[in-house]
């Protein structure tokens, strides 16, 4: 967190921090915890407490310095109400609920949370499917295909710079041009407006815009 937050060697002075306890936290540890980063400007902490106890997820909300973001709270349609009880932010991943994907944000955005998407373990065809839906969203975290040993597919060119669309204009994938950044089709993360949280405070949000 010192190295990204401070731009020291191997980190980015212009680094956004977010934090996901997946579920590993107890509620008392949890705001401790939480209390902690706050100290380094962290945008969000995701599930901090298991989805099996909404009444610990509300006792670390009454609590929190810091924005907090639903995930394992947040995987069917039915959930996001739910999740809007104790998060500021839901995290919708289309492999937990494809069907429900594009209805899920806008239950989110109804429910004043704001939208996230996610990944499981998975390919790229599935990230691909994925950026159909960035537009509606606040957050894109969809570098999952990254972690796979061998991706069967390679429909979309991702590398640390983004998300490269316009690889796709010939008709078929091609490796990006080095300092795409700001390439036209190149999802990039960009700055987007405040947004109030839990905690009445209001924080700036970021997102994913195709240029």
């Amino acid at each position: 967190i010192d190295t990204a937050d401070r731009g020291g060697p191997g980190g980015r002075a212009d680094a956004r921090l977010r934090v996901d306890a997946n579920e590993a936290w107890r509620p008392t540890e949890a705001v401790r915890r939480i209390e902690a980063l706050a100290a380094y400007d962290v945008e969000f902490v995701e599930q901090p407490v298991s989805a099996a106890d909404p009444a610990g997820l509300r006792h670390v909300a009454a609590r929190s310095p810091l924005p907090l973001a639903a995930d394992g709270s947040c995987v069917t349609l039915s959930d996001v109400p739910k999740g809007a009880e104790w998060a500021d932010v839901a995290n919708v991943k289309l492999m937990n609920a494809a069907r429900a994907g594009a209805p899920a944000l806008h239950a989110a955005r109804a429910h004043g949370l704001g939208m996230m998407l996610g990944w499981m373990i998975e390919s790229n065809a599935a990230i691909a499917a994925a950026c159909h839906l960035t537009p509606l969203v606040d957050h894109a975290d969809l570098d999952g295909s990254l972690l796979l040993d061998a991706d069967p597919h390679t429909g979309v060119p991702i590398d640390g710079d983004g998300i490269h669309l316009a690889a796709l204009d010939d008709g078929g994938a091609r490796e990006p041009a080095r300092g795409v950044g700001s390439d036209r089709g190149v999802l990039r993360p960009v700055r987007g407006p405040a947004a109030r949280n839990h905690t009445g405070q209001f924080r700036e949000r970021s997102a994913y815009e195709s240029f």
